[in-house]
């Protein structure tokens, strides 16, 4: 697998309020994949923040991950 030339970070701030977010099933689709194809190059940097985000609740989990779900899925719809 040929690695991307960009390979972003979470977003430093997941405390941020996203407001509504618009897609559709094709582009969650798509973010999802993108999102794995991240986690395979990569898996030691998921690995790590996967640890620290498993020590919270689900709830936190779930804030957390959003803002980068969120940004891959802008990515996504930007490329359409």
């Amino acid at each position: 697998m040929s690695k991307k030339e960009s390979n972003p970070k979470p977003p430093s701030n997941p405390n941020r309020i996203l407001g509504t977010v618009t897609a559709t099933t094709e582009q969650i689709c798509a973010a999802f994949t993108e999102w794995d194809r991240r986690y395979r190059e990569d898996p030691e940097a998921f690995e790590n923040e996967a640890t620290r985000l498993l020590k919270k609740t689900p709830k936190d989990y779930g804030e957390a991950c959003t803002p980068y779900f969120c940004q891959i899925l802008r990515e996504v719809k930007i490329k359409e």
